[in-house]
């Protein structure tokens, strides 16, 4: 389902690749224990997972592409956690997570930035885990933050940790507005696949879209800097980088084999 609003999620995951898979039963353990006033749930989980598979059927997926799906049917936790001094509340679902695979993703429901922010950061101490804020899939426009001021090279590794891409190229770019508006335009003017296309122009505009994540950008930290990152190999991956004082942000535009983003 497209977000035009770009509505962040927050993200936690083990702190590093030796870190042992955590399943959802120890995730209920973990949060009965170090967060006593969680709300969890197994069946509004199955629910979720049910009304999913009702609607990939609805699509006519073959049953093949239905066992993932199944396989995570009694093994989807519904968490819904009180953000202290906040009407809003972190919401979602996990299966269970390690470094690589899967994660516990939870919204703020009503959204607001700040809350998302300091609740994330408070549950993700409470847990011993890390966490980023996100929206969007790989294979769509996307953008990733992560807690903590670090630079492009190694904002950039992280975002695409495991993959081998070549060398890597940064340069900064001032005018990031202006930037981000014709990044977004080319985007959908050049993309590929006019499929992925009509979704987005069946819900917004290019001039909309490019200012909903104008803003989103602004609405995270104070900007320090600026700049464009990609990689010599992998020219269909234009990204935008954007250092705040206690953040770092990947916003990646992905699918169009040349440079978006002047």
């Amino acid at each position: 389902m497209l977000n035009p609003e770009l509505i962040l999620t927050a993200e936690f995951y083990v702190k590093t690749e030796a870190d042992d898979w955590i399943p959802p039963d120890k995730v209920e353990l973990l949060l009965r224990q170090r967060r006593p006033s969680s709300e969890l749930s197994w069946e509004i989980g199955r629910k979720h997972v049910e009304a999913n598979i009702e609607r990939l059927q609805e699509m006519g997926c073959p049953p093949i592409l239905l066992k993932s799906s199944e396989h995570v049917l009694d093994k989807t936790l519904h968490v819904s956690l009180p953000i202290q001094g906040s009407e809003s509340r972190l919401e979602g679902f996990t299966t269970g997570f390690s470094f690589y695979d899967g994660c516990m993703s939870l919204r703020c429901n009503p959204f607001d930035i700040g809350t998302l922010k300091l609740g994330a950061k408070r549950l993700a101490a409470d847990l011993d885990l890390n966490f980023d804020l996100r929206f969007g899939d790989e294979g769509d426009l996307n953008l990733e933050i992560a807690p903590g001021a670090v630079d492009f090279e190694h904002a950039m590794n992280k975002r695409f940790a495991g993959h081998s891409f070549g060398e890597l190229h940064t340069e900064e770019t001032p005018d990031w507005e202006s930037a981000i508006r014709s990044g977004i335009r080319k985007w959908l003017e050049k993309h590929p696949d006019p499929n992925l296309v009509a979704r987005w122009l069946s819900v917004t505009t290019p001039e909309i879209l490019a200012t909903n994540l104008c803003q989103r950008i602004e609405s995270i930290d104070t900007i320090v800097s600026c700049g464009r990152g990609f990689y010599g190999d992998a020219k269909w991956h234009d990204n935008f980088l954007v250092r705040y004082q206690e953040w770092t942000a990947v916003v990646n535009l992905p699918g169009v084999p040349e440079p978006l983003i002047a």
